[in-house]
């Protein structure tokens, strides 16, 4: 894992008023504050390790957006409550080498929600593809040459999941609807997300064995 190549395309994709910070998890990442630990309820080791990761990389972000040191309480929809006036969103992933986290926040004054996704593994099975897609992507998907549409469902599956984080509600995968749109530069896909009747704007971007998404609106 190049975390250095995966931080310059996550600042490719995330809005250009936004702050990211990303990187391996930390073996001794900084412990959460009490009201942190307490929001988060009973959890295993593997999940505060989770915790203690995203919330470390959220607050560095906040840092570079000028907000210091902020606590950051687990929230209803078990997402993070941001300050207010900011909007943000964190994922973890699994890849080659190591676990991987990343954060981005934004001025809610500028961004009105902002959700983020990594895929570091292998992508969904395609018996799975079904329970995901809609038909109108089973169908674009279909007219793909079969060898590339691993691939593209990949990059579905992230933007959705990116989608479900910015509009902080739990959804079904068939309630999001992703369309490509124009090409972008530097290796950048744009992408046009239906979901509950407004538009949202997509990009991701593809980095050796990584998919990353940012879901804007």
């Amino acid at each position: 894992m190049d975390a250095a190549e995966l931080l310059r395309a996550w600042r490719r994709i995330v809005p250009a008023t936004a702050c990211v910070c990303a990187g391996p998890f930390l073996e001794s990442p900084p412990p959460l504050s009490e009201g942190e630990r307490r929001s988060a309820g009973e959890v295993g080791a593997a999940r505060l390790c989770e915790l203690r990761n995203g919330r470390h990389y959220a607050k560095r972000a906040l840092e570079m957006l000028g907000v210091p040191a902020a606590e950051l309480p687990v929230g209803r929809d078990r997402g993070p409550r941001w300050p207010d006036g900011i909007v943000g969103s964190i994922t973890h992933a699994a890849g080659e080498g190591a676990d991987y986290v990343a954060a981005v926040v934004a001025r809610a004054s500028e961004v009105a929600a902002l959700g983020i996704d990594a895929e570091g593994g292998d992508g969904l099975d395609p018996r799975d593809w079904g329970r995901v897609l809609t038909p109108d992507e089973t169908a674009r998907l279909l007219a793909l040459p079969p060898p590339s549409r691993p691939a593209e469902v990949r990059a579905l599956w992230c933007l959705k999941e990116a989608a479900f984080k910015a509009a902080r509600r739990s959804l079904d995968p068939a309630d999001v609807d992703v369309r490509r749109g124009p090409a972008a530069a530097d290796g950048v896909d744009s992408w046009s997300l239906r979901l509950g009747g407004a538009t949202w704007e997509g990009r991701s971007a593809r980095v050796r064995g990584w998919v990353l998404a940012a879901v804007a609106k």
